[in-house]
């Protein structure tokens, strides 16, 4: 078969449907697939991948970088500019003052487009790989934060408003902004974060829940409270930093544990012990609805009674 027809034919099965939308989807991510080990067929698969569309495709290189890495906002200015410079180009062809942007990012395959963040590597290491025991950039820690809202926002958690509460001013407004592009675009988002010896945490987050996250890290009338309470933790959940509290009266409910303190409650949570636990936290009122009140905590301290036993 010539080179023409082979292209030809990869493009009939590739226009070829089921009936049925997502054998479709699946079929092509397969003609993907094929056409990635085929340089012939690359340049088909790409085209047709996008519809037709014109497509300026781009590959960046950082020589100071690690193989198939960039910074992420030196990537992220570049990704605005470029897109300004287009829409700019545009005007200047059309002779027009004003010209809405439409530009897209095309995924490298089908189905959602991929970004990928990662700590920046350690200056000791050797061909990329880490080093025996090897302390994780502080981007490992805020990563894992970042996730843990979001997890925290997608389930309505009432821990999420501590969470956010403790957030430094600039950090709460970057937050935000995050929140709001995700909003404005009515974006649904899927994760994974993955960090060295820990599995892997999976989560999603729709429009509703970066809606709470965008309105929890905008609300500023915050009344401050504290709590000293005994009962149990009983529940612990290192993807959020959160665990479950129970105490001798009342609802169980849910607190935010800053870093230092997670193996803490994680024993805690292990052993079923009575503890006493002082918390933090903030009384939130949404503007323009009094008659709502949400209450978060965070733990400050957690002791466990050794002289009590709980019968478990």
């Amino acid at each position: 078969m010539s080179s023409t027809d082979r292209r030809e034919a990869f493009e009939r099965a590739w226009k070829a449907s089921s009936g049925s939308a997502k054998m479709d989807r699946y079929r092509r991510q397969g003609f993907m697939a094929i056409a990635s080990d085929d340089p012939e067929l690359a340049d088909v698969a790409d085209r047709l991948s996008a519809g037709g569309r014109a497509q300026l495709e781009l590959h960046i290189d950082e020589p100071s970088s690690a193989d198939h890495e960039v910074r992420a906002g030196v990537l992220g200015a570049f990704m605005s500019r470029a897109t300004r410079a287009v829409n700019e180009l545009t005007k200047a062809q059309l002779g027009r003052d004003r010209w809405r942007q439409g530009l897209r990012v095309l995924a490298p395959a089908l189905g959602s487009v991929q970004i990928t963040f990662v700590e920046p590597p350690p200056r000791d290491s050797t061909g990329g790989q880490l080093g025996v025991g090897h302390v994780p950039a502080p981007e490992a820690e805020a990563m894992r934060q970042l996730t843990a809202l979001l997890i925290l926002a997608e389930a309505d958690d009432e821990a999420l408003d501590a969470t956010v509460y403790r957030l430094r001013g600039p950090a709460r407004r970057a937050v935000r902004l995050m929140s709001e592009t995700v909003v404005d675009a009515s974006w649904t988002v899927e994760g994974e974060l993955r960090l060295l010896h820990r599995d892997p945490v999976r989560f999603a987050i729709t429009t509703e829940g970066v809606s709470r996250l965008a309105r929890a890290s905008k609300e500023t009338e915050d009344e401050p409270v504290r709590a000293d309470l005994a009962g149990q933790v009983d529940g612990w959940t290192w993807s959020t930093s959160s665990m479950r509290f129970l105490p001798d009266s009342g609802r169980a409910f849910d607190v935010a544990v800053p870093p230092e303190l997670e193996d803490l409650a994680a024993r805690a949570n292990a052993g079923r012990e009575r503890v006493h636990v002082r918390l933090s936290g903030v009384r939130v009122h949404p503007a323009g609805d009094s008659a709502t009140v949400r209450t978060s905590y965070w733990l400050d301290a957690l002791e466990v009674d050794a002289q009590l036993d709980t019968g478990l």
